[in-house]
């Protein structure tokens, strides 16, 4: 008999756990797919603009101000590889202890948690090297 109700409370376990892998952890997935930190130091003056679109991704605008080439980007400022894994394991943790109850608050954290939106204005020379700069907060 207790043989029996020792195998039962591991298939109990083994399905729980096994739960917890094949469900969609929407805050640990957010949190794991935050975007990584930006290196801003590719604003800096002489920086090729190739550098620039590179870290930063397309600009949201290319055109010419006081005649100068410039662009616009839009970006999330990102996280640390260390502070995200902190809010993976974090949310990971949660989920556990509160049978997945978490999920109802962790989602919408990590939904609007993800990261300060920011701006950029990059002016460049004339071999389109980073003249000046602008950080914008949305």
């Amino acid at each position: 008999m207790m043989l029996r109700q020792r195998g039962l409370r591991l298939t109990t376990l083994s399905i729980f756990v096994s739960a917890v892998f094949l469900t969609n952890a929407c805050a640990i997935k957010r949190a794991a797919n935050l975007p990584g930190k930006k290196d801003l130091s590719v604003l800096n003056a002489g920086t090729p603009r190739a550098h620039v679109v590179a870290e930063l991704g397309t600009p949201i605008y290319t055109g010419e101000k006081d005649g100068s080439k410039t662009d616009m980007f839009k970006f999330k400022k990102g996280i640390s590889g260390p502070a995200k894994f902190g809010r993976v394991l974090f949310h990971t943790a949660a989920d556990l202890f509160t049978l997945f109850l978490w999920e109802a608050l962790g989602t919408p954290l990590e939904s609007v948690g993800g990261g300060k939106d920011l701006k950029a204005e990059v002016m460049y020379d004339d071999e389109e090297r980073v003249k000046y700069h602008q950080i914008l907060n949305n």
